[in-house]
């Protein structure tokens, strides 16, 4: 999320979650991204909070992408 947004509700983190997972079933990557990296919240050092479960997302998503730097970037936080 980025600075100066307010937090998302449960029910708007339930919905991004649903759509990202539903676009990644369909194939439909790099939207499926946008989706999971919204889920991420920075803190006020600016340091990024996101769930290992978000990140495992994140980066089997790269990989279905052929990103495997990314891929490989991101697993090393899980």
């Amino acid at each position: 999320m980025a600075a100066g947004q307010s937090e998302l509700s449960m029910v708007e983190t339930l919905q991004l979650w649903n759509e990202a997972v539903s676009l990644t079933e369909k194939g439909n990557y790099e939207q499926a991204l946008e989706r999971f990296l919204s889920l991420e919240e920075t803190d006020s050092a600016g340091l990024i909070i996101t769930s290992a479960r978000n990140l495992f997302n994140i980066g089997q998503i790269y990989l279905s992408m052929g990103r495997t730097n990314m891929a490989a970037q991101v697993s090393f936080f899980v």
